[in-house]
């Protein structure tokens, strides 16, 4: 290098006096100031701001809130889902609240027990299922990152989350439709014999489904009468919007009155959607007489609105489906047993539609992605003509884009007082109240066996209006305990969830999800069943089912005699494939089997047919009740006979039983019967001495 290039590489590399200058004027780097705020603030998805402060300004309190509020301002935490915020600042509300609510001190001696009496706490004063301290002990590690603390601080932190080990959780609790209706006051209202009936989840499940299938139909077929109208190009401008947009979409309808009066049930849904109870005649009135055009904003003489949100009928709502539509259609894929989780990611592709030469439904089957398990799993395959696969079908068709849902499905839903239509749930019941929806209703329930136990059980609810949020208001800080136990016919907190759905379906089914069964349609394994499911809580109507069938088993293991299970079972289920149960009729153009020769070596032809009445219900009851009464002895003298026909004979009279209509009357005829019919196995016991 030379001299010259040198010297002008010392110039370039000293700033001259006007460069200096001039960066005098910059401002310089910005960095993160520390801060010591004595309040955490942190704005919901609602929109709401919540504020939490330390009362109790202990040294150790301090320094773990301020490195707290140092996580909560992290670059860290504002990269983190909304739903991950809300769990941190729940936690952080939760162990704020507890130092300043129970006045807890923290000294030299205790200094690092306080993240586990707060653990202890929240476990015994509180009752919370899964430990928080793990969400506590990660937000303040964060915060330790984050902050800059002298020596001491930073080690009394750090040794503090490290010897604070999170509890084990405790066993998981089943959440059931039979939990959430677990509600006495309603017994005068649906009978005793009906509320017990609530325990069995079969029994339950089967009027929920076909109950909520109807229902999304009928929704459905409202909608296609209102989808056959033009669209409203309408923005709403203010909060009151639904005023001028009710008023606009019944004059657009117009024409589906008849002297003020609703011509189907689309108008009749839909006045009860936007207006209030006390309104509806004077509006209907108003329209008998001047038409649907240039409705009054509001009612002379009434003192509340007349107008009210729309819940289904909404502007968004004209080709979307509403919350309401996808609830429903949720719950009745909850009932397939598919995890809450799993159901809201479903899209259209997920479904597997036959249809035949006319373009009607065979056959749907959903195939899925299981998260929890990382693998996809299969439902079972639902004929094209029940109700749930017809709502399941006409919900996919009606859909704009692939996604099944779009509204958060998972969110709590408080339940409000019933006659409140302005709620999700209102709406529902207004819907379950109209003779024009029973009608199908019923039907669809005699059609599949199935009882109005759910929606009489719902509609029993319509006897109070104590809700939990209209006692917070009368009692403000009060408990759901306190609530419970104050309120003389309490209604539930919230809504039953897909997750009470989810498990009453997988209890329903109890006997599919055996370790022995061909085909698990169930979304996890018989293990998991066995562990997760079947806890001491429900093995007691577990137990009940294919009750008869285990003792037989069992005791033939006992007997030191290895029955074979997979020929049992493939046995049982073609013996029931044979079968056809029909109504007695006078025609004799098909062959009878007399059940008292029913056997697998027996069958004389290819189909089976059972007559629906009481002298077969009759004889089915007797049998299954002489082979309880006698398999200790048949299987200690004829094991063979047992594995090859009783059996057999009994799990498949067990299902048959289940599904004749006369079965009631049978089994009350029985009782008084019972002694004068004769032994069945007796000459089984005498050939074989």
């Amino acid at each position: 290098m030379t001299q010259t290039s040198s010297n002008q590489a010392k110039a370039k590399a000293k700033p001259t006096q006007k460069e200096q200058s001039f960066d005098s004027l910059l401002p310089s780097k910005p960095e993160r100031l520390e801060t010591k705020a004595k309040r955490i603030i942190f704005k919901t998805r609602a929109n709401t701001t919540v504020i939490v402060e330390l009362k109790n300004r202990n040294k150790h309190h301090k320094l773990i809130f301020e490195t707290l509020q140092t996580a909560v301002n992290s670059e860290w935490f504002e990269s983190l889902t909304m739903h991950s915020q809300e769990t941190y600042h729940y936690t952080i509300r939760n162990f704020i609240s507890w130092i300043n609510t129970t006045k807890y001190k923290t000294k030299i001696a205790n200094r690092y027990d306080i993240l586990k009496d707060f653990e202890s706490y929240q476990t015994n004063i509180k009752k919370t299922q899964t430990s928080q301290l793990k969400y506590l002990k990660k937000i303040i590690n964060q915060g330790i990152s984050s902050k800059r603390l002298i020596t001491e601080d930073s080690k009394y932190l750090k040794t503090l989350i490290n010897i604070s080990k999170p509890a084990k959780s405790p066993p998981s609790k089943s959440f059931t439709l039979s939990n959430w209706f677990d509600t006495p006051w309603i017994i005068p209202y649906i009978t005793e014999r009906r509320y017990l009936q609530l325990e069995s989840p079969k029994i339950l499940i089967n009027s929920f489904k076909v109950t909520i299938a109807t229902t999304l139909l009928w929704l459905l077929e409202q909608r296609s009468h209102w989808n056959s109208y033009s669209t409203i190009y309408f923005t709403a401008t203010t909060q009151d919007w639904y005023i001028d947009w009710n008023r606009e979409l019944i004059a657009h309808t117009g024409k589906s009155f008849k002297k003020g009066q609703p011509q189907n049930n689309f108008v009749k849904l839909m006045l009860l959607d936007l207006i209030h109870d006390h309104s509806i005649s004077k509006i209907k009135s108003h329209i008998s007489k001047n038409g649907t055009k240039n409705l009054p904003k509001e009612v002379h003489g009434a003192r509340q609105p007349a107008w009210k949100r729309p819940v289904l009928f909404s502007p968004e709502n004209q080709y979307n489906y509403s919350e309401v539509e996808e609830l429903l259609c949720a719950w009745l894929l909850a009932c397939e047993k598919i995890q809450a989780g799993d159901i809201l990611k479903l899209e259209v592709g997920n479904f597997a539609r036959e249809f035949n030469s006319n373009g009607n439904l065979i056959a749907i089957q959903c195939q899925y992605f299981k998260g929890r398990s990382g693998t996809h799993h299969t439902t079972e395959v639902h004929k094209g003509k029940d109700c749930w696969s017809r709502a399941i079908n006409k919900y996919i068709e009606g859909l704009n884009s692939s996604n099944l849902f779009n509204k958060d499905l998972q969110k709590s839903i408080q339940f409000p007082d019933t006659k409140d239509r302005r709620t999700v749930v209102g709406f529902l019941y207004a819907i379950w109240r109209l003779e024009d929806f029973r009608k199908p209703l019923e039907a669809e329930l005699k059609k599949n066996n199935a009882s109005t136990l759910f929606i009489d059980t719902m509609l029993a609810f319509d006897n109070t209006s104590e809700s939990f949020s209209r006692y917070q208001k009368m009692n403000s800080g009060s408990t759901v305990t306190e609530f419970k136990r104050n309120a003389k016919k309490p209604l539930p907190k919230s809504l039953f969830t897909l997750t009470h759905i989810k498990t009453s379906a997988v209890h329903a089914n109890s006997d599919k999800y055996r370790e022995s069964d061909l085909v698990n349609h169930n979304s996890h394994s018989s293990i998991t069943e066995k562990a997760s499911y079947i806890t001491d809580q429900n093995k007691d109507w577990v137990n009940q089912s294919g009750r008869i069938t285990r003792l037989v088993i069992n005791d033939l293991q006992n007997t030191a005699y290895a029955p074979s299970i997979p020929k049992i079972i493939k046995s049982i289920n073609s013996l029931e494939l044979k079968t056809k149960i029909i109504k007695e009729t006078n025609n004799k153009n098909f062959e009878l089997l007399e059940t008292s020769k029913i056997g697998i070596e027996h069958i004389p032809s290819d189909k089976i047919i059972v007559l629906d009445n009481e002298d077969t219900a009759l004889y089915l009851i007797h049998y299954l009740k002489q082979a309880e009464d006698s398999f200790e002895a048949l299987c200690r003298i004829r094991p063979d006979w047992v594995e090859k026909t009783l059996i057999i004979n009994i799990e498949w009279m067990t299902r048959i039983l289940s599904r004749l209509k006369s079965s009631r009357k049978a089994k009350e005829r029985y009782k008084g019967l019972k002694n004068s019919l004769p032994n069945l196995f007796e000459h089984i016991k005498e050939t074989s001495t």
